[in-house]
C-alpha cells in the first residue's frame, strides 16, 4: 500500500469511530464528565453556591459576643393592672427556668406594694434562690409614667400631663426603704429615668439603660462605661427592647439579634429588654428568643453577675 493510501485508510478509519461514539452516547476522551451521587440527577448536584450555604450553616452558631442579660421592666400600674399580668409574669419565670436564662427583674414601687399586700414575698425569694435577680425599676418626675418618688419635688408637673394620677411618695431614701424586704441581698442593678437627680446611690451600682434619650436597636451590643450620676459612680450597660410595641421600629426582632449574635465581638455584652406588653401581646415571641439563645451555646445571665 502506498503512502498516501495509508493515509486516506487511517483517515477514513479515525472518522468511522467518532461517528460511532456520537451515536452510542460516548464521549471522546479527555471529554469533561460530572460525577453524581448514587441516586441523584444533575439537578441536585450541590453547586459552589449551595456548598457555601452549607458550610455557612455549620459555622452560623458561632459568636465570639462575651455575654448576654435579659431584663424585665415592671412598669408603673395600678393594683388591678398588675393582678392581671402576674399570672403572666410567673409564666415568663417558669418559662426562663425551663432554658436556664436568668432574668433581671425590675420591680417598680407599685409592684413591690403587690407583692406585700398578696403576700407573695416567698416566691420573689425563690426567684432569686434559682438565679435570677431583682433589681429596681424608676420612673422619675419626667417620664410621663411618673411613679410618685424623686428627689426633686418641685419639678413634679400638675398639669394632668401624666399618664396616672400618682402623688408624690417620698424622695429617694423613701424609695428604697420601700425595695428593702423585697430581698435578702443587696440590690445592685436599677434601670430609670431621671437618674440625673434621682440615681439612689448606696448599693445600686449598676445601670441597665439606652444610650441616649430614647430607646434604639443600635443598643442592643455594647460594652460597660463608668460614668457619674446624681454624685455616684456608675457602671452603665445598654440594653434595646424585644417584641415591646411603642417602642416602634427600634424594637429589636428575633433577625436583629441572630445578625448581632454574628457581628458581635469579644468584648461586647448583649442587652435585652421584656416588659408588660411583651408578655401580655407577644408571649408567643419569647421561646424562639430563649431557644435562639440556646442553640448558640449562650447562658443568659444577670446584670449583676455580668458586671460584678
Amino acid at each position: 500500500m502506498s503512502k498516501r493510501k495509508r493515509i486516506l485508510f487511517l483517515a477514513l478509519i479515525s472518522l468511522l469511530y467518532l461517528a460511532g461514539c456520537q451515536k452510542g452516547g460516548m464521549e471522546a476522551p479527555n471529554s469533561r464528565v460530572d460525577i453524581q451521587q448514587p441516586g441523584m440527577s444533575r439537578a441536585e448536584l450541590p453547586t459552589s453556591e449551595s456548598q457555601s450555604e452549607v458550610a455557612n450553616d455549620v459555622s452560623s452558631n458561632k459568636t465570639d459576643l462575651r455575654a448576654v442579660f435579659i431584663t424585665y421592666h415592671m412598669e408603673v400600674a395600678n393594683m388591678q393592672r398588675i393582678n392581671q399580668l402576674w399570672p403572666l409574669f410567673e409564666q415568663l419565670v417558669a418559662l426562663a427556668d425551663e432554658y436556664d436564662v436568668k432574668l433581671t427583674i425590675q420591680f417598680a414601687p407599685q409592684w413591690a406594694t403587690y407583692v406585700y399586700s398578696r403576700d407573695l414575698l416567698e416566691t420573689v425569694y425563690s426567684w432569686e434562690q434559682n438565679g435570677h435577680e431583682i433589681a429596681l425599676h424608676h420612673h422619675g418626675p419626667t417620664h410621663k409614667y411618673f411613679d410618685g418618688y424623686t428627689n426633686q419635688p418641685d419639678i413634679i408637673r400638675t398639669d394632668g400631663w401624666y399618664i396616672q394620677d400618682i402623688p408624690f411618695a417620698g424622695d429617694m431614701a423613701d424609695f428604697m426603704d420601700l425595695f428593702a424586704p423585697l430581698s435578702p441581698h443587696q440590690i445592685v442593678t436599677a434601670g430609670m429615668s431621671d437618674e440625673s437627680i434621682d440615681w439612689p446611690g448606696g448599693s445600686v451600682l449598676y445601670f441597665a439603660t439606652d444610650s441616649g434619650d430614647s430607646p434604639s436597636k443600635d443598643d442592643l451590643l455594647s460594652t460597660p462605661v463608668e460614668v457619674i450620676h446624681n454624685g455616684y459612680t456608675v457602671i452603665e450597660i445598654y440594653n434595646s427592647g424585644y417584641a415591646i410595641d411603642h417602642l416602634g421600629g427600634e424594637a429589636v426582632s428575633l433577625v436583629d439579634v441572630e445578625q448581632a449574635l454574628h457581628s458581635a465581638t469579644s468584648d461586647q455584652i448583649m442587652g435585652l429588654v421584656l416588659n408588660d406588653n411583651t408578655i401580655e401581646a407577644h408571649f408567643d415571641e419569647v421561646e424562639p428568643l430563649f431557644r435562639l439563645l440556646k442553640v448558640y451555646e449562650l447562658n443568659v445571665q444577670t446584670v449583676k453577675s455580668i458586671l460584678d
